[in-house]
């Protein structure tokens, strides 16, 4: 039983508890091009546990016809690199996780 002055604050669902510790986000490598459809990972402009803003370019990636930064949808803090330096990776294919605060 709880007194008049004590406050307890419990998520009621999941998704409540993910809001209450920030939300995970799987960004995809999104399209860069009207032909490119896979690219070649060169490096990571973010390192693991880096914060990030919107926006802030994250992986540096070659085309068949040039060399490009791919953006952030997302800020946050970087958790988890999915792809390596050397990677060929499709358009959609998932390439970092964030947790946004």
């Amino acid at each position: 039983m709880s007194t008049p002055n004590s406050t307890a604050v419990f998520p009621r669902s999941e998704a409540d508890a993910a809001k209450a510790r920030g939300m995970r986000h799987t960004v995809k490598l999104p399209k860069l091009g009207d032909t490119a459809d896979e690219v070649v990972v060169i490096e990571w402009l973010a390192d693991v546990g880096d914060r990030i803003e919107v926006s802030d370019p994250v992986l540096r990636v070659e085309t068949s016809k040039v060399d490009t930064e791919v953006v952030s949808p997302v800020g946050g803090i970087v958790l988890e690199h999915l792809v390596r330096p050397g990677d060929e990776v499709s358009v959609g294919a998932p390439i970092i996780v964030v947790e946004s605060a």
